[in-house]
């Protein structure tokens, strides 16, 4: 194994974190001999969360990175891992998020402006994205979304929490026939085994300045997503952040109403148009 003090830390400064943590962690296993099976045993994860670490289709956390340094004898990865951490204040856009969200387990969503992009009809979609400035491209903008709702199908699709603020069920977008249909999707998506829609009643004490998601997996660190709008947010692999995020989640969760509650709410909505 490399020894310690001959490891050199010269970083392209171009690169983002991930990608030299990604590198550097492929160059030394390779070096070293190693499968990503047998890093993944060494790591308590398996060899496909190692593979994902190292074509970015993952990111590390902190656990994994303090096995790795411990496992190659250096003092990398838990550091890079941090340094990552402070690269995703930065604005990161929204298809670096897509990448984490389709290997999700289990999803969490709160939503207080509009309904979340994984239970929007084509028709709703359009009608938000034509309110929205700064979409040069909006067919593109919603066959993207379309084509992200694909993972809510198959034995393997991920159970997703949304919570949305009632004063969102409530606006109009698009008028009352796309509203009508969006409502009908709904109710038929909330009584999917894997799909729980909550909804936090107006005037219910939940104040929280942007949407957000909790990304759980099988294996490895949760990923949070904030938004900051435009198509841009902030990823989140910071323990202290996402336990702030569990929290508010846990609180906000704690005030919605049940999944049948929703229901028979989305439908008086219904029925008032």
């Amino acid at each position: 194994m490399p020894d310690k003090q001959s490891e050199c830390h010269i970083l392209n400064p171009h690169e983002s974190a991930w990608a030299v943590y990604a590198r550097r962690l492929k160059r030394l296993r390779t070096e070293a001999g190693h499968s990503q099976a047998e890093v993944g045993r060494a790591c308590i994860v398996s060899g496909k969360l190692i593979s994902a670490i190292e074509t970015l289709r993952r990111l590390p956390g902190e656990d994994v990175s303090q096995r790795l340094d411990k496992f190659y004898g250096v003092d990398f990865f838990e550091e890079q891992c941090h340094q990552i951490s402070r690269e995703m204040y930065l604005p990161a856009r929204f298809d670096q998020y897509l990448v984490q969200e389709e290997q999700a387990a289990i999803i969490y969503n709160f939503q207080y402006g509009y309904i979340p992009g994984l239970l929007q009809t084509e028709a709703y979609a359009r009608a938000l994205m034509s309110q929205t400035p700064h979409t040069e491209d909006r067919d593109e903008a919603v066959a993207t979304r379309m084509r992200r709702q694909e993972l809510l199908e198959g034995e393997e699709a991920p159970l997703v929490v949304a919570l949305i603020k009632e004063a969102a069920l409530r606006e109009l977008i698009g008028g009352r026939d796309v509203m009508q249909a969006q409502y009908a999707h709904l109710i038929e998506m909330g009584r999917r085994p894997n799909i729980s829609i909550e909804a936090i009643p107006n005037g219910a004490g939940v104040f929280v300045s942007s949407g957000y998601t909790l990304l759980n997996y099988v294996e490895g660190s949760p990923v949070g997503w904030t938004e900051a709008g435009f198509g841009f947010g902030h990823l989140v692999q910071e323990s202290v952040i996402l336990h702030r995020m569990r929290v508010a989640l846990d609180l906000t969760r704690a005030a919605a109403g049940s999944a049948g509650e929703t229901e028979r709410l989305i439908g008086t909505l219904m029925e008032a148009l």
